[in-house]
Formats: structure tokens, sequence, C-alpha cells
């Protein structure tokens, strides 16, 4: 099966899944200080994701320089040709980059007024996605605090120069040999690297995958074992990790073909350190920084497995879909993978087919995602022809599978043409409109997060299409990317129907327009500082949360506010006004993403307060020790 095609328009859904959503991930992709995976063919990059790059970084421009010299906290020597990040936690839109050279010399123009962390992105040593959390939706406010003693924070007013010396930090490292049970090596075993987040209520917590290849470094060069069956992951930040390992994937073979190598994938066989086959029996690794912890061996745990294929077809006329993207993952919900990075992906071919082997026993989700179909070309003297013509786009699915103990060789599934959702955004009071207004969809009763969920750029004028919505009730939400809360959706109408919170009807390759946007720009604001009760010094980190006093929002992710506590306790907090409900999240823990029993417990005794529009209010948070 030649999988070439597989990740066709994979640079542009990527952007679309991430293009509105806020967070040191998109700061940090912006800034060009991670790098995603190599897999299958390369894709050009389209001028409208060029254009959202760029429209990206010139939101926030200053005229400041900085500049210095990167060297090894340990040794004092230049961290040479490395790259050089600077992230303002509060506007990620002001993030900048820059590169050392031959000298460990780096010089980053056009630096808006701010503070910002400075991190150096190389091999070994600790980087700002070290402490990256994306399974927690608090984790990246909460980030900043728990990592800032490991970089420099760099003050800009926007107008002098700024001069620094930034100390590159070695993070941990953990090693260790995976072998099969008769000790022989397991040769391009994959790698991953989990971290516990802490449950509700003191329940146990499930383990997030944790990104492990900083400094322009690839996956496989980080994340396999060798000849050797062994294994080396660096640059971790300090705290208790589990190590998985996966079988490499077996090669492909097609009768009269050659033989299909798929590199990059791995196997579901999955073994935790040192020989358990789920994560609830896995040891946790200790890991302090700069110091490497060895000996942590895996043994392949030894289970059948069994042969899962099937094909894609439309629903309406049964005809096989081809260069449709589907991953498999393990519906082990205690251990939550970064989409794709821990999944089986395979691309269907021109029948439709598709197939998994060694496959161990379980339930697992299955995810299609539609090939990637960008718009015809416009004829010449005709701008809008390709806007006019139609495509059949379909809408991804999701779909739970069960193996029990034999192959399960003929699963059809069927997908539905995706529907569409018009309309426009506008500033209140006929402001302009801010570079990269994103609207998206949410589907109701959607499983595991889907990647690529319907997202569309609203265009110069403010009109916005989605295309590739699921039939059923459709959830819209607006955003600035990157999100610096200084907009907020203030009504979205339908027909002149208000559906803000409401479902969309959306039909099976039915059309919705007419959808108006509204943003403003009159944002509410609460600030103050967080003080700790027993001694009313200000509390060191965490985030002030704002929780709808509405249980009835709980749901969305839209509703809920958040501000970084700095190191003196102050908070300041941006978003929609109305009447919310003030919880401390310290850095010590994670809130579990809208956990309902968990925010109804904790909001019991949480001040109320009501944002107006355009207000800002002070408030200062006393904070009980446990709280």
């Amino acid at each position: 099966m030649n999988t070439s095609h597989l990740f066709t328009g994979y640079a542009h859904k990527l952007t679309v899944a991430f293009g509105a959503a806020s967070g040191l991930f998109m700061a940090l992709i912006i800034a060009g200080a991670f790098t995603t995976p190599s897999v299958g063919a390369q894709t050009p990059i389209t001028t409208e994701q060029e254009a959202a790059v760029t429209d990206s970084q010139n939101l926030k421009r200053g005229n400041s320089t900085v500049k210095g010299r990167a060297v090894y906290d340990d040794t004092g020597r230049p961290v040479r040709r490395a790259r050089v990040t600077l992230v303002d936690p509060n506007e990620r839109a002001k993030s900048r980059m820059g590169a050392t050279d031959g000298r460990g010399e780096f010089r980053i123009e056009r630096v808006a007024a701010g503070k910002y962390y400075a991190a150096v992105e190389a091999p070994g040593v600790l980087s700002l996605m070290s402490f990256y959390d994306f399974g927690d939706s608090t984790s990246e406010q909460i980030i900043f605090e728990q990592s800032k003693s490991y970089f420099e924070e760099v003050s800009v007013n926007g107008t002098s120069d700024v001069e620094v010396k930034i100390r590159a930090r070695r993070g941990g490292v953990i090693t260790g040999k995976v072998t099969y049970a008769d000790g022989d090596p397991a040769i391009n075993a994959q790698i991953s690297v989990w971290r516990k987040s802490p449950g509700a209520q003191g329940a146990a917590g499930r383990l997030v995958q944790v990104l492990t290849v900083f400094g322009g470094g690839r996956a496989r060069d980080a994340l396999w074992t060798d000849d050797r069956g062994v294994y080396r992951v660096p640059g971790l930040a300090p705290g208790e990790y589990y190590v998985s390992a996966a079988e490499a994937d077996s090669p492909e073979v097609e009768e009269g073909k050659q033989v299909i190598h798929r590199e990059g994938q791995a196997s579901l066989n999955v073994t935790y350190h040192p020989a358990a086959i789920n994560s609830h029996s896995a040891s946790p690794v200790r890991v302090e920084a700069a110091r490497e912890t060895g000996d942590i061996n895996i043994t392949v745990a030894e289970r059948s497995t069994h042969k899962l294929a099937g094909k894609v077809v439309a629903r309406r006329d049964g005809q096989p879909l081809k260069r449709a993207m589907v991953s498999l993952q393990s519906g082990d919900e205690s251990a939550v993978a970064f989409p794709f990075f821990g999944d089986q992906v395979k691309g269907t071919d021109d029948q439709g087919r598709w197939s998994f082997g060694e496959v161990p026993d379980g339930t697992y989700t299955v995810t299609i995602e539609p090939p990637y179909e960008p718009p015809p070309p416009a004829p010449a003297g005709d701008a809008q022809a390709a806007a006019r013509a139609p495509r059949k786009l379909f809408a991804a699915k999701q779909q739970e599978i069960v193996i029990a103990g034999a192959d399960l060789a003929d699963v059809t599934i069927e997908m539905s043409e995706g529907g569409r959702i018009s309309g426009t955004v506008q500033v209140e009071g006929g402001k302009p409109l801010p570079p990269n207004v994103y609207v998206t969809t949410r589907s109701a009763g959607a499983g595991r997060m889907m990647m690529f969920r319907p997202q569309a750029r609203v265009e110069a004028e403010g009109k916005w299409t989605l295309e590739g919505v699921p039939a059923g009730d459709a959830h819209l939400s607006a955003g600035v990317m990157p999100d610096d809360n200084k907009f907020y959706t203030k009504s979205i109408t339908l027909n002149g129907r208000d559906v803000a919170g409401e479902p969309i009807k959306v039909s099976e390759g039915g059309t919705v327009s007419g959808v108006r946007v509204v943003i403003s720009s009159e944002v509410a604001t609460l600030a103050g500082r967080a003080l700790a009760a027993q001694d009313g010094k200000p509390l060191r980190g965490g985030v002030v949360a704002l929780v709808p006093a509405d249980p009835g929002k709980w749901r969305s992710r839209d509703a809920f506010l958040y501000g970084n506590i700095s190191a003196e306790g102050a908070f300041t907090v941006n978003g929609a006004p109305g009447e919310y409900l003030v919880v401390v999240w310290q850095s010590a823990e994670a809130a579990p993403a809208f956990d309902e029993e968990y925010i109804k417990a904790r909001v019991a005794d949480a001040p109320r307060v009501t944002l107006r529009t355009g207000e800002r209010k002070s408030l200062d948070l006393t904070v009980p020790p446990g709280k």
C-alpha cells in the first residue's frame, strides 16, 4: 500500500487545528521552536498558511533588540547554532525567535515591550516544551510558573536594546535497554515518556505523553532504540515519569510488489517499564535536572495479536474513499497520547482499503480524517471561480472497535458528506477586524479529541465558511490567533436568533448560511493578588480561574477564563463579561479538564464576582492552606 499521500494536506490541517488555539504550543509553533514530525511526503506551505503565520508574527512588534550570548550553564561554553525563543506568557502574539552563531551570539530585532522567558532549543537542554502538558487545559498557564527558575526573564520596554546572557540548563536523562523475554534486543522499538497528571479529588491521575524532541531533533533520533536495544531520552524536566516501549511495526508486503517500510510507525503492542502491559501496573522513574537515570529497562510483554482491516466508503453511494487518513488508538483512558504521535496511522488505497497488523486484544478508537481537497485553481481573470467551485467534503468520524481473541478483517466504515456553515464576523462598534480571526465548530458528543475539527479563517472582509461539518448539533465559537484575551465573542446569531451556547442543526451535506458573529474588544478584567491565609504573603505561581456561575456552561472550553499568578502574587484575567466563581489552582496541581464533579467540589465556597462590559475590577484572594 503506497502511503506517500498519507499526510497530503497535513500541514494545512495542523495549522487549522491549532489556528485559534491559545497557549504555548501554538506560540512555539509560530516562533519555530517546535518541529512537527517528518512522516510521509512533505507538503508545501499554502498561501493561506503563510499569511496566517506572517500575520501572527506581525501582530505585536516593537523597536527593541534583544541580543546576547547563550552558554551552557555547567561549562560556560557557547551554545552554537541553536534556536533562541522569547515567549511572553501573557501575550503569546509577541513571541519571537532567533538563532545563535558559531560563538553562541544571537540578535532578535523588533521586540515589543513585555516580560519574556528566554530559552535555547538545543539537544539535551531544558526547553519550555519540556514542561508542557497538552493533556491539561490549565497547564499552558501553569507551565511558566513551574519552569521560570530554569529560564532567564527578560524585560523589554519596546524602544531600548537589551543585552542578556542565556544559560542553557541541561535536563534530566533516562536511559535503558528494551529486550524480549529471551534476552534478545528489541531493535527500533519506539520509546514514549509519560507524566502523571493529578486526578480529581484524590483519584488516580492519567498518564499524559511528554513531548521529548527539542532543538530541531527528529523523532526517530531520540525516541527509538538502537541495534543493541538501547535508548536514551535527554532534556527532561525534573519530575516523575513512566516509560513505555512499542515494537517496530512489521513491514507491509503486497503481492507482486516491493516491501513497504512505514518509517516512524510503531505497533500497538506497548509495554511499560519494567514489564507491564498497561499503565496501571507501570513503575515510576524519578528524574532530576542534569542527572542521568539509568537501567530503566523494559522486557517486551508477550501476548497474542490480531489483524484489523476494512474499508472506508461514502455513506450515500457506497463508493470507496481513497487517501483518507485512518488512525488507531488504544482505548486505555489512563494514558493519553498526543494525537497521531502515539497512534498507528494508515492511508486508504484506491479501493478505500486499510489494515493494521499485530493488534492486541482490547478496545480501540478508529479516527478517520477525510482526504484534504485544496480548492481548484482559479481560471485566468476569474479570482472567485475557485471559491464557487463545489467540493464534496466528508466529515471526520470516530468509531469504537473491540478486538477479542480473533482477527477483525472486514470492517466497513461509512463516512457522511460534511455540511457547510457560513456567515460573517464583525467587531462591535464597526471597528476594524483584527488579523487571524477563526471560527470553529465542536460537534456535540464527540469522543476522543480530534486533531482536525472544522475550522475556518475569516477573510479580510469578514466572511467565513466551515466545511466538512458532521451532521447533527454543532457549537460555534470564534477566536483570535494567538488568543491574548483582547477580544471575546459577544454574540452569535442565526436569522436573528441567539445561538451562542446553543447548537446549530446541520444536515448531511446541507448548508447553513447567514450566521452572524460579533466580537468585542470591550473585555472585562479582574486583577488583584493571591495571598496565603496563614501569613498574608503572596502566593508564588499558580493560576486564577474564573468558572462560569452557570453550571450549564461548564462543558464549554470557551467559557472558562485563566490568568497566571506572578512571583509577586499578582494576577490579571481578561475575557467575556459575566458572573463567575473564582478558583485558585496552585502550580503543584492541574485541574482535570472540564470534570464537572471536580469543578462542583472546588467552587462550593468560591467567591463570586460579576464583571461588566469593559469593567476593570480589583480583588485580592486569600487562599487557605491546601486550597
